[in-house]
Protein backbone atom coordinates (compact mmCIF):
# COMPACT_ATOMS: atom_id res chain seq x y z
CA UNK A 1 0.00 0.00 0.00
CA UNK A 2 1.41 3.39 -0.97
CA UNK A 3 1.60 6.35 1.42
CA UNK A 4 -1.11 8.06 -0.62
CA UNK A 5 -3.42 5.06 -0.33
CA UNK A 6 -2.73 4.75 3.40
CA UNK A 7 -3.50 8.43 4.02
CA UNK A 8 -6.66 8.17 1.93
CA UNK A 9 -7.82 5.16 3.94
CA UNK A 10 -7.37 7.11 7.17
CA UNK A 11 -9.22 10.15 5.81
CA UNK A 12 -12.14 8.12 4.49
CA UNK A 13 -12.44 6.24 7.76
CA UNK A 14 -12.68 9.49 9.74
CA UNK A 15 -14.90 11.47 7.40
CA UNK A 16 -18.37 10.84 6.08
CA UNK A 17 -19.79 13.15 3.46
CA UNK A 18 -22.76 14.99 5.02
CA UNK A 19 -26.14 14.14 3.59
CA UNK A 20 -27.48 17.15 1.72
CA UNK A 21 -31.14 17.95 1.67
CA UNK A 22 -32.23 18.22 -1.96
CA UNK A 23 -35.37 20.26 -2.44
CA UNK A 24 -37.29 21.03 -5.61
CA UNK A 25 -37.60 24.77 -5.31
CA UNK A 26 -39.27 27.37 -7.52
CA UNK A 27 -36.47 29.74 -6.58
CA UNK A 28 -34.05 28.00 -8.93
CA UNK A 29 -36.40 26.87 -11.70
CA UNK A 30 -35.70 29.97 -13.87
CA UNK A 31 -32.03 28.99 -13.95
CA UNK A 32 -32.75 26.01 -16.16
CA UNK A 33 -33.28 28.48 -19.03
CA UNK A 34 -30.24 30.60 -18.21
CA UNK A 35 -27.60 30.89 -20.93
CA UNK A 36 -24.11 32.16 -20.36
CA UNK A 37 -23.70 35.63 -21.85
CA UNK A 38 -21.66 35.83 -25.04
CA UNK A 39 -18.82 38.35 -25.01
CA UNK A 40 -16.52 39.46 -27.80
CA UNK A 41 -12.83 38.76 -27.49
CA UNK A 42 -12.01 42.21 -28.95
CA UNK A 43 -8.41 43.19 -29.60
CA UNK A 44 -5.53 41.90 -27.55
CA UNK A 45 -5.13 43.66 -24.20
CA UNK A 46 -2.49 46.32 -23.66
CA UNK A 47 -0.17 45.39 -20.83
CA UNK A 48 2.30 47.54 -18.92
CA UNK A 49 4.59 44.98 -17.36
CA UNK A 50 5.83 45.93 -13.92
CA UNK A 51 9.03 45.20 -12.08
CA UNK A 52 9.90 42.10 -10.08
CA UNK A 53 9.83 41.87 -6.29
CA UNK A 54 11.68 39.04 -4.59
CA UNK A 55 9.96 37.26 -1.71
CA UNK A 56 12.73 35.37 0.07
CA UNK A 57 11.92 31.71 0.48
CA UNK A 58 8.86 31.89 -1.77
CA UNK A 59 9.57 33.26 -5.22
CA UNK A 60 9.24 36.34 -7.41
CA UNK A 61 6.17 38.55 -7.79
CA UNK A 62 5.36 40.68 -10.83
CA UNK A 63 2.55 43.26 -10.87
CA UNK A 64 1.25 44.42 -14.25
CA UNK A 65 -1.37 46.93 -15.41
CA UNK A 66 -3.86 45.70 -18.00
CA UNK A 67 -6.21 47.57 -20.33
CA UNK A 68 -8.57 45.00 -21.85
CA UNK A 69 -9.46 46.98 -25.00
CA UNK A 70 -13.12 46.02 -24.65
CA UNK A 71 -16.23 48.17 -24.98
CA UNK A 72 -15.92 49.23 -21.32
CA UNK A 73 -12.19 50.01 -21.39
CA UNK A 74 -11.92 47.63 -18.43
CA UNK A 75 -8.72 47.87 -16.42
CA UNK A 76 -7.06 45.47 -13.99
CA UNK A 77 -3.98 44.99 -11.93
CA UNK A 78 -2.63 41.47 -12.43
CA UNK A 79 -0.10 39.91 -10.10
CA UNK A 80 1.99 36.90 -11.20
CA UNK A 81 3.53 35.02 -8.30
CA UNK A 82 6.20 32.59 -9.50
CA UNK A 83 7.41 29.96 -7.04
CA UNK A 84 11.14 29.37 -6.57
CA UNK A 85 10.46 25.63 -6.63
CA UNK A 86 7.34 24.92 -8.75
CA UNK A 87 6.07 21.35 -8.63
CA UNK A 88 3.96 21.78 -11.76
CA UNK A 89 3.33 24.17 -14.64
CA UNK A 90 -0.36 24.37 -13.67
CA UNK A 91 -1.15 27.83 -12.32
CA UNK A 92 -3.65 28.62 -9.58
CA UNK A 93 -5.89 31.52 -10.61
CA UNK A 94 -7.38 33.78 -7.96
CA UNK A 95 -9.88 36.62 -8.37
CA UNK A 96 -10.10 39.14 -5.52
CA UNK A 97 -12.96 39.23 -3.03
CA UNK A 98 -15.17 42.29 -2.78
CA UNK A 99 -13.31 45.28 -1.37
CA UNK A 100 -9.90 43.58 -1.34
CA UNK A 101 -6.87 44.43 -3.42
CA UNK A 102 -3.78 42.54 -4.54
CA UNK A 103 -1.84 43.32 -1.40
CA UNK A 104 -2.63 41.88 2.01
CA UNK A 105 -4.49 38.60 2.28
CA UNK A 106 -4.49 37.81 -1.45
CA UNK A 107 -0.72 37.98 -1.78
CA UNK A 108 -0.34 36.26 1.60
CA UNK A 109 -2.33 33.25 0.34
CA UNK A 110 -0.34 33.31 -2.90
CA UNK A 111 2.93 33.22 -0.94
CA UNK A 112 1.71 30.19 0.99
CA UNK A 113 0.80 28.46 -2.27
CA UNK A 114 4.19 29.39 -3.76
CA UNK A 115 5.82 27.75 -0.74
CA UNK A 116 4.13 24.42 -1.56
CA UNK A 117 5.16 24.60 -5.21
CA UNK A 118 2.44 26.45 -7.13
CA UNK A 119 2.58 29.54 -9.31
CA UNK A 120 -0.36 31.88 -8.68
CA UNK A 121 -2.06 34.56 -10.78
CA UNK A 122 -4.16 37.15 -8.90
CA UNK A 123 -6.61 39.38 -10.77
CA UNK A 124 -7.92 42.53 -9.10
CA UNK A 125 -11.46 43.80 -9.14
CA UNK A 126 -12.23 46.02 -12.10
CA UNK A 127 -10.67 49.46 -11.66
CA UNK A 128 -12.86 52.59 -11.78
CA UNK A 129 -15.75 50.61 -13.29
CA UNK A 130 -17.88 47.53 -12.68
CA UNK A 131 -19.11 44.79 -15.00
CA UNK A 132 -21.13 41.60 -14.69
CA UNK A 133 -19.50 38.70 -12.89
CA UNK A 134 -19.70 36.58 -16.02
CA UNK A 135 -17.80 39.20 -18.02
CA UNK A 136 -15.16 39.41 -15.30
CA UNK A 137 -14.78 35.61 -15.53
CA UNK A 138 -14.52 35.88 -19.31
CA UNK A 139 -11.80 38.50 -18.87
CA UNK A 140 -9.90 36.16 -16.56
CA UNK A 141 -9.61 33.81 -19.52
CA UNK A 142 -8.57 36.65 -21.82
CA UNK A 143 -5.72 37.45 -19.44
CA UNK A 144 -4.67 33.80 -19.29
CA UNK A 145 -4.82 33.39 -23.05
CA UNK A 146 -2.70 36.50 -23.66
CA UNK A 147 -0.04 35.41 -21.16
CA UNK A 148 -0.06 31.95 -22.71
CA UNK A 149 0.41 33.44 -26.19
CA UNK A 150 3.36 35.48 -24.94
CA UNK A 151 4.92 32.33 -23.51
CA UNK A 152 4.90 33.70 -19.96
CA UNK A 153 2.67 30.97 -18.52
CA UNK A 154 1.19 27.65 -19.62
CA UNK A 155 -2.57 28.17 -19.38
CA UNK A 156 -3.82 24.93 -20.94
CA UNK A 157 -4.75 23.58 -17.50
CA UNK A 158 -5.43 25.70 -14.42
CA UNK A 159 -6.76 25.44 -10.88
CA UNK A 160 -8.91 28.07 -9.15
CA UNK A 161 -8.90 29.47 -5.62
CA UNK A 162 -11.31 32.15 -4.48
CA UNK A 163 -13.22 33.58 -1.56
CA UNK A 164 -16.57 35.44 -1.64
CA UNK A 165 -16.65 37.43 -4.91
CA UNK A 166 -13.51 35.55 -5.93
CA UNK A 167 -15.41 32.28 -5.59
CA UNK A 168 -18.37 33.69 -7.53
CA UNK A 169 -16.20 34.84 -10.43
CA UNK A 170 -14.38 31.52 -10.14
CA UNK A 171 -17.64 29.70 -10.89
CA UNK A 172 -17.91 31.67 -14.12
CA UNK A 173 -14.27 30.99 -14.92
CA UNK A 174 -15.06 27.26 -14.85
CA UNK A 175 -18.09 27.86 -17.07
CA UNK A 176 -16.13 29.67 -19.79
CA UNK A 177 -13.11 27.36 -19.74
CA UNK A 178 -14.30 25.11 -22.57
CA UNK A 179 -14.85 28.13 -24.82
CA UNK A 180 -11.16 28.96 -24.43
CA UNK A 181 -9.99 25.36 -24.84
CA UNK A 182 -8.85 25.31 -21.23
CA UNK A 183 -9.31 22.75 -18.45
CA UNK A 184 -9.97 23.63 -14.81
CA UNK A 185 -8.61 20.62 -12.99
CA UNK A 186 -9.74 21.69 -9.51
CA UNK A 187 -11.33 24.63 -7.68
CA UNK A 188 -11.45 25.61 -4.03
CA UNK A 189 -14.33 28.07 -3.55
CA UNK A 190 -14.96 29.63 -0.14
CA UNK A 191 -18.32 31.21 0.69
CA UNK A 192 -19.77 32.24 -2.68
CA UNK A 193 -22.77 34.50 -2.00
CA UNK A 194 -25.93 35.99 -3.55
CA UNK A 195 -27.21 33.05 -5.58
CA UNK A 196 -30.49 34.79 -6.36
CA UNK A 197 -31.33 38.44 -7.13
CA UNK A 198 -31.64 40.67 -4.10
CA UNK A 199 -34.98 42.40 -3.52
CA UNK A 200 -36.07 45.18 -1.21
CA UNK A 201 -37.55 42.87 1.41
CA UNK A 202 -37.00 41.67 4.96
CA UNK A 203 -34.70 38.85 3.89
CA UNK A 204 -32.39 41.21 2.02
CA UNK A 205 -32.35 43.68 4.90
CA UNK A 206 -31.25 40.88 7.21
CA UNK A 207 -28.48 39.89 4.82
CA UNK A 208 -27.25 43.48 4.54
CA UNK A 209 -27.22 43.79 8.32
CA UNK A 210 -25.20 40.60 8.68
CA UNK A 211 -22.85 41.82 5.94
CA UNK A 212 -22.29 45.04 7.89
CA UNK A 213 -21.53 43.09 11.08
CA UNK A 214 -19.18 40.80 9.18
CA UNK A 215 -17.41 43.80 7.63
CA UNK A 216 -16.74 45.15 11.14
CA UNK A 217 -15.45 41.72 12.10
CA UNK A 218 -13.15 41.76 9.06
CA UNK A 219 -11.57 44.99 10.24
CA UNK A 220 -11.02 43.64 13.74
CA UNK A 221 -9.65 40.36 12.34
CA UNK A 222 -7.11 42.19 10.19
CA UNK A 223 -6.09 44.47 13.05
CA UNK A 224 -5.86 41.61 15.53
CA UNK A 225 -3.84 39.49 13.12
CA UNK A 226 -1.54 42.40 12.38
CA UNK A 227 -0.87 42.99 16.07
CA UNK A 228 -0.72 39.43 17.37
CA UNK A 229 1.24 37.95 14.48
CA UNK A 230 3.16 41.06 13.44
CA UNK A 231 1.59 40.84 9.98
CA UNK A 232 1.23 44.53 9.26
CA UNK A 233 0.81 43.80 5.54
CA UNK A 234 -2.68 42.39 6.28
CA UNK A 235 -3.83 45.98 6.79
CA UNK A 236 -3.27 46.43 3.04
CA UNK A 237 -6.03 43.91 2.28
CA UNK A 238 -8.69 46.63 2.07
CA UNK A 239 -8.32 49.70 -0.13
CA UNK A 240 -9.55 52.31 2.34
CA UNK A 241 -9.06 55.27 0.01
CA UNK A 242 -11.98 57.27 -1.37
CA UNK A 243 -11.56 55.58 -4.76
CA UNK A 244 -11.41 52.21 -3.01
CA UNK A 245 -14.73 52.75 -1.27
CA UNK A 246 -16.27 54.01 -4.51
CA UNK A 247 -15.12 50.83 -6.26
CA UNK A 248 -16.51 48.78 -3.39
CA UNK A 249 -19.95 50.25 -4.03
CA UNK A 250 -19.77 49.76 -7.79
CA UNK A 251 -18.63 46.16 -7.49
CA UNK A 252 -21.22 45.35 -4.80
CA UNK A 253 -24.02 46.45 -7.11
CA UNK A 254 -22.71 44.12 -9.82
CA UNK A 255 -23.09 41.16 -7.44
CA UNK A 256 -26.72 41.79 -6.49
CA UNK A 257 -28.39 40.29 -9.57
CA UNK A 258 -27.84 36.71 -8.47
CA UNK A 259 -25.77 35.86 -11.52
CA UNK A 260 -23.44 33.68 -9.46
CA UNK A 261 -26.27 31.24 -8.79
CA UNK A 262 -27.21 31.23 -12.46
CA UNK A 263 -23.59 30.55 -13.45
CA UNK A 264 -23.47 27.72 -10.91
CA UNK A 265 -26.32 26.03 -12.80
CA UNK A 266 -24.04 25.87 -15.84
CA UNK A 267 -21.07 24.20 -14.18
CA UNK A 268 -20.00 21.09 -16.11
CA UNK A 269 -21.05 17.88 -14.37
CA UNK A 270 -17.40 16.75 -14.40
CA UNK A 271 -16.34 19.67 -12.17
CA UNK A 272 -14.01 18.83 -9.28
CA UNK A 273 -14.33 21.39 -6.51
CA UNK A 274 -14.48 21.91 -2.78
CA UNK A 275 -17.04 24.55 -1.81
CA UNK A 276 -17.08 25.85 1.74
CA UNK A 277 -19.97 27.74 3.33
CA UNK A 278 -19.03 29.31 6.65
CA UNK A 279 -21.33 28.12 9.40
CA UNK A 280 -22.09 31.56 10.87
CA UNK A 281 -22.37 33.45 7.59
CA UNK A 282 -25.93 34.65 7.10
CA UNK A 283 -25.74 35.72 3.47
CA UNK A 284 -23.93 32.99 1.54
CA UNK A 285 -27.10 31.32 0.16
CA UNK A 286 -25.60 27.91 0.93
CA UNK A 287 -28.93 26.11 0.65
CA UNK A 288 -29.57 27.43 -2.86
CA UNK A 289 -26.11 26.53 -4.11
CA UNK A 290 -26.50 23.04 -2.67
CA UNK A 291 -29.82 22.66 -4.43
CA UNK A 292 -28.34 23.78 -7.74
CA UNK A 293 -25.28 21.57 -7.38
CA UNK A 294 -27.05 18.45 -6.19
CA UNK A 295 -24.69 15.58 -5.49
CA UNK A 296 -26.27 13.20 -7.96
CA UNK A 297 -25.49 15.66 -10.77
CA UNK A 298 -22.09 16.82 -9.48
CA UNK A 299 -20.31 13.87 -7.86
CA UNK A 300 -16.98 15.70 -7.97
CA UNK A 301 -18.13 18.60 -5.77
CA UNK A 302 -17.72 18.31 -2.00
CA UNK A 303 -19.36 20.77 0.39
CA UNK A 304 -17.77 21.62 3.73
CA UNK A 305 -18.93 23.86 6.55
CA UNK A 306 -16.04 25.77 8.16
CA UNK A 307 -16.49 27.34 11.56
CA UNK A 308 -16.94 31.10 11.85
CA UNK A 309 -18.36 33.86 9.72
CA UNK A 310 -17.65 35.10 6.22
CA UNK A 311 -14.39 36.81 7.16
CA UNK A 312 -12.94 33.76 8.90
CA UNK A 313 -11.16 33.07 5.61
CA UNK A 314 -8.58 35.68 6.53
CA UNK A 315 -7.63 33.86 9.74
CA UNK A 316 -5.28 30.90 10.06
CA UNK A 317 -8.21 28.47 10.30
CA UNK A 318 -9.44 29.75 6.95
CA UNK A 319 -6.13 29.75 5.09
CA UNK A 320 -4.71 26.51 6.46
CA UNK A 321 -7.30 24.25 4.75
CA UNK A 322 -6.69 26.05 1.43
CA UNK A 323 -2.99 25.26 1.57
CA UNK A 324 -3.70 21.71 2.75
CA UNK A 325 -6.02 20.98 -0.18
CA UNK A 326 -3.61 22.31 -2.80
CA UNK A 327 -0.67 20.57 -1.14
CA UNK A 328 -2.43 17.25 -1.71
CA UNK A 329 -3.09 18.18 -5.32
CA UNK A 330 0.50 19.32 -5.81
CA UNK A 331 1.83 16.08 -4.34
CA UNK A 332 0.12 14.06 -7.04
CA UNK A 333 1.12 16.44 -9.84
CA UNK A 334 4.75 16.35 -8.68
CA UNK A 335 4.61 12.54 -8.76
CA UNK A 336 3.61 12.71 -12.42
CA UNK A 337 0.04 11.54 -11.92
CA UNK A 338 -1.90 12.02 -15.20
CA UNK A 339 -4.69 14.59 -14.82
CA UNK A 340 -7.35 11.97 -15.53
CA UNK A 341 -5.99 9.81 -12.68
CA UNK A 342 -5.85 12.44 -9.92
CA UNK A 343 -7.35 11.06 -6.71
CA UNK A 344 -9.75 13.85 -5.76
CA UNK A 345 -11.03 11.96 -2.74
CA UNK A 346 -7.56 12.38 -1.30
CA UNK A 347 -7.36 16.06 -2.32
CA UNK A 348 -10.72 16.72 -0.65
CA UNK A 349 -9.93 14.62 2.41
CA UNK A 350 -10.89 15.21 6.01
CA UNK A 351 -9.98 18.60 7.50
CA UNK A 352 -10.79 18.25 11.24
CA UNK A 353 -10.13 21.92 11.98
CA UNK A 354 -12.80 23.28 9.63
CA UNK A 355 -15.67 20.80 9.53
CA UNK A 356 -18.44 20.88 12.09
Amino acid sequence: MTTLDHNLEIHEAEYQRPELEIINSDRISPYSNYKLPVYDNFDEPNVVFGGAVEHAGYGTVYTDYWLMNDSNDTKYEIRRCESDHPLTDIWIVKDCALGTQLDGINTYVARKLMAVGFNVLIKSQELDFSIKQSESAFNTHRVLSHLHKLGIINAENIAIEGHSRGAMVGIGTIDYSEQFGRSVIYANLSDPCIAKPLKLDKETFGKVLRLYVDALHLGSTILRGSIENHRSYLIKTIDASASGWAQFGRTLLSLCDGEAGKMASKLPSKTHATIGFYKNCGFNDAKIYREILAQENYPGIRFVEPRGGHTEYIGKNGIRPVIDLFSRLGQQLADGTPLQDINYSYVQGFCPYILK
